[in-house]
C-alpha cells in the first residue's frame, strides 16, 4: 500500500544528498532545516532527537552537525522574566506582551568534526535571528 510517505520520503533523500554532493564540490557551507515528527510530545519530553528529524533518516547520515534549539523558559514568561532583556522592552518602556529575545540552549545532537551535547545559554531574538551571549548574572538566574 502506497501511502505517499515512501515517495516523499525518497524525495527528501535523493534531495539531501544531491545538495551534500554539490557542495562539498563546491567547497561551500549549507544548512537545511527540517521539520520535527510529533514523537517529541509524545514521549513528554522536549527534548528532540535525531530520529525525530521527519520524512528521512537521510538527513541525519548526510549532516556533518544536528543542532536543536531548546528553550529554557518552557512556561510563558512573566513580566519580570521578559523586561530582563532590553530588546523587550517596548517603545512605551514597558515589557513586551509576547517576547522577542528569549534565552535558549543549543543541543548539539550530532558533530562530525567536534563536541556534542548541550551549550550554554544564549539569547536568541527572534525578530532579527541573531544569537547573543548572556551576561553572567542573566545565565546564573535562568538555571
Amino acid at each position: 500500500i502506497n501511502n505517499g510517505l515512501s515517495g516523499r520520503n525518497d524525495d527528501v533523500s535523493a534531495s539531501s544528498s544531491q545538495l551534500r554532493n554539490v557542495c562539498l564540490q563546491l567547497r561551500v557551507p549549507h544548512l537545511i532545516a527540517a521539520q520535527l515528527n510529533r514523537e517529541v510530545e509524545r514521549r513528554g519530553e522536549y527534548r528532540p532527537q535525531l530520529s525525530d528529524l521527519r520524512d528521512s533518516g537521510t538527513l541525519e547520515q548526510d549532516a556533518t552537525k544536528v543542532l536543536f534549539p531548546i528553550p529554557i523558559w518552557q512556561d510563558t514568561p512573566g513580566p519580570q522574566q521578559i523586561a530582563r532583556f532590553r530588546d523587550n522592552i517596548g517603545p512605551d518602556g514597558r515589557p513586551l506582551q509576547i517576547p522577542v529575545a528569549v534565552p535558549i540552549r543549543i543541543d548539539v545532537a550530532k558533530n562530525r568534526n567536534g563536541a556534542s551535547g548541550m551549550t550554554e545559554p544564549v539569547l536568541w531574538n527572534k525578530a532579527t535571528g541573531k544569537y547573543s551571549t548572556l551576561a553572567r548574572e542573566d545565565v546564573q538566574n535562568e538555571q
